[in-house]
């Protein structure tokens, strides 16, 4: 962004201890973090009182309370004196007579310590006064269904907001509720309901249930990050990157669904966005300027937080950063998996997938969202370079790997020794390589020496073949003796001299070589097969230096032969 300027430093484990936005006079924030790589407290130069953060044993995090609110009931007031000095005294004690509460909101001058030296400072706190914080609320499958003030009821401001969600058995968000507080009433007004309609974990519609489900909003999807690589280069499928970028417009009744002409002032905008998949702008095409037409524009800091926004549709759109549900009421996306919390930088609950991703449990996207995205809230990737099978060695790979957290183990070495479908696994979570089925190993498949044996082999009626190659080098540095039938082993192939090899066909549509995956029709109950080529930058493959050596294979699929015009394996 023009004129901004971000900078953020880490403890050795990936928490975040300091971050600075701006130049000639920076705000600085200082986040503390615990053993659990938690943050307990986090302090500001634009905030009076610093902000104090609770977790239940499961590490969702459950509330944020100001700095001198001892008791943790929202308020800093008299009512947290007797904490206070019990926090002073016994910290056992206190931590037993308010369980749901941290130690940190005792330690006024923010030294690390509660003692003495905190008298003055509490009571500087107690002078000012204040409320604020919240409460977050998890049901037993640690899904997050409820975010309050922490304020009690009877303490609530007027027009205070309460928000409440609900899920499915794919543990997809379905609904969400707002409720307002009304001092005059002395209860919660529901003020907002929201009913979701999926396809996979896409939202295809938004639904009022406040006005017996009538739809509000219909969202058109594409090709995600994953697709979008340019003429030749086959999409896996429309969300395999989570949907990310692929938001291609939304259709807005604008409240009005009934009547003589409910269409008549329905909005109907497309999505604009930057290389990571960030919503830039929506665009109303049927305006006669180009300023005209901007009816959203935005612009974030690194972790994903709106610096500015513009436009009569800014606040109305939900989808923003990382092409993901933004809910204003509580500052929180939703992933799919989990929420992230922009502010802090990290998700607000530990990764599901435990440290099989990652071994840091909340960071987001590894550290580094200008390189890497997340998909749905259980692991990140990060967008490589083109070209990486053909032209990294096996030390690129272990670099590539460790910007994003991983690590070089004796498994994913393993996995390199498929080369590009290695690479392939990798980024789509398959981290067993005992798991990999080899494209050789499938059954009706056989392999030649030359293209046109594997071209030549007749498939049976009910059945459609697939021709493809695997480059490496022949086994022991010897061509194979071919058999009496023309085949030739199917282990022909091995590794070359830096570890990996290659599969590859000539994809029937764009008549490029591209690799082996799901959409040529392999078998797409083993997605470990399909690369998802654009999905991490590469090109398609195609026999070089690297590779002095192919099989060529053809493997009789299940299903009507097909009319689409015979592949030719590239030599």
């Amino acid at each position: 962004m023009h004129a901004q300027h971000f900078l953020y430093d880490y403890d050795p484990i990936g928490n975040r201890t300091e971050a600075s936005r701006g130049q000639e006079k920076p705000v600085e924030v200082i986040y503390d973090g615990n053993r659990l790589n938690q943050y307990d407290q986090t302090r500001s130069d634009e905030a009076v009182f610093s902000t104090n953060l609770t977790y239940d044993e499961d590490g969702n995090l459950t509330g944020e309370w100001l700095d001198g609110d001892c008791n943790c009931d929202g308020q800093v007031n008299a009512g947290d004196i007797n904490a206070f000095n019990l926090a002073l005294s016994d910290a056992s004690e206190y931590e037993m007579t308010y369980p749901g509460c941290t130690l940190v909101t005792a330690d006024a001058n923010n030294d690390g310590n509660v003692d003495v030296l905190d008298i003055n400072p509490f009571v500087a706190l107690l002078l000012g006064g204040g409320s604020g914080g919240r409460r977050l609320v998890w049901d037993a499958e640690n899904r997050l269904i409820g975010v309050r003030p922490a304020v009690e009821d009877e303490d609530l401001p007027d027009e205070a907001l309460r928000s409440e969600f609900a899920y499915d058995y794919l543990n997809r968000r379905v609904m969400k509720r707002v409720y307002e507080w009304d001092n005059g009433e002395d209860e919660w007004t529901l003020v907002l309901d929201r009913r979701y309609v999926y396809d996979g974990w896409r939202v295809v519609l938004e639904l009022d249930g406040l006005n017996s489900n009538a739809i509000l909003r219909k969202y058109t999807w594409g090709l995600d990050l994953a697709g979008l690589g340019g003429a030749g280069v086959p999409p896996a499928n429309l969300d395999s990157a989570g949907g990310i970028g692929g938001l291609l417009a939304v259709y807005d009744t604008n409240g009005t669904t009934t009547g003589e002409t409910p269409e008549a002032d329905d909005l109907k905008y497309v999505y604009t966005y930057d290389a990571n998949g960030n919503v830039g702008q929506l665009i109303d095409v049927t305006e006669s300027t180009a300023s005209a037409s901007i009816k959203a524009h935005y612009e974030y800091d690194p972790y994903g937080g709106v610096v500015t926004s513009s436009g009569t549709y800014a606040d109305t759109n939900t989808y923003r950063f990382s092409t993901k549900p933004w809910d204003d009421e509580t500052g929180l996306g939703y992933w799919g998996y989990r929420y992230y919390d922009a502010r802090l930088g990290r998700w607000v609950s530990r990764d599901p997938a435990h440290e099989r991703y990652d071994r840091h449990l909340g960071r987001f996207a590894t550290n580094a969202p200008i390189d890497c995205v997340d998909l749905n809230g259980l692991w990140s990737l990060r967008f490589p370079p083109p070209n990486i099978c053909k032209d990294y060695t096996r030390e690129d790979y272990d670099e590539f790997m460790r910007k994003c957290g991983e690590e070089m183990t004796d498994a994913r070495k393993r996995i390199l020794d498929y080369g590009c479908i290695g690479i392939c696994m990798w980024a789509q979570g398959q981290r067993d390589p005992d798991s990999l089925r080899p494209p050789e190993k499938y059954p009706n498949t056989k392999c030649y020496l030359r293209p046109e044996q594997a071209e030549g082999r007749q498939c049976g009626a009910c059945e459609r073949p697939l021709v493809w190659q695997k480059q490496g080098r022949w086994r022991g540095g010897k061509e194979p003796q071919p058999r009496d039938d023309g085949t030739i082993p199917e282990d022909s192939i091995e590794p070359n001299d830096w570890g990996g090899f290659n599969y590859d066909t000539c994809h029937t549509l764009w008549r490029q070589r591209v690799w082996i995956c799901a959409s040529n029709g392999i078998d797409p109950r083993h997605p470990e097969w399909n690369p998802m080529t654009v999905r991490i930058g590469a090109q398609p493959a195609s026999t070089s230096r690297d590779y002095p050596h192919a099989m060529f294979c053809t493997t009789c699929l299940p299903g009507a032969t097909s009319s689409q015009p015979t592949s030719t394996p590239a030599h």
